[in-house]
């Protein structure tokens, strides 16, 4: 069965849906979604690459080639724009779990420190025997 174009729009259109659920949960910090809807996004693919070889092959003369190529690049520039806030959403979520993790190691040394200056070191047992 040969793709049709509506086909590919429509899978483009899924993953479209699929990387603005991304973003949100990004946003929510909710990871596991963001794993999940990645691995349905690398499902769709194979399902672009496939159309995308299909239809090429049947189109027939250039102004079809130009029409389908035109329409493809508005797609791929429109998603490629969400991909690339989702990617920043993502890395400003990273840089504060950094910053997060910088004050916990900061905080853990100075406990670390109050407990050595208030808590004696202990002689191990050999010592004190005699």
């Amino acid at each position: 069965m040969t793709g049709t174009i509506e086909q590919l729009w429509t899978v483009y259109h899924d993953w479209k849906v699929l990387t603005e659920k991304e973003g949100l949960s990004i946003r929510q910090g909710d990871w596991p979604k963001v794993h999940k809807t990645q691995e349905e996004k690398r499902g769709l693919q194979a399902k672009i690459i496939h159309l995308t070889d299909q239809i090429q092959a049947h189109l027939s003369s250039e102004m079809d080639h130009h029409k389908f190529d035109a329409r493809l690049r508005g797609i791929v520039n429109e998603l490629i724009l969400l991909e690339t806030q989702n990617n920043v959403t993502l890395q400003s979520s990273m840089d504060e779990a950094n910053e997060q993790k910088r004050g916990l190691d900061a905080t853990s040394t100075r406990l670390r420190q109050l407990h050595n200056s208030y808590v004696p070191t202990r002689s191990p047992v050999w010592e004190n025997v005699s």
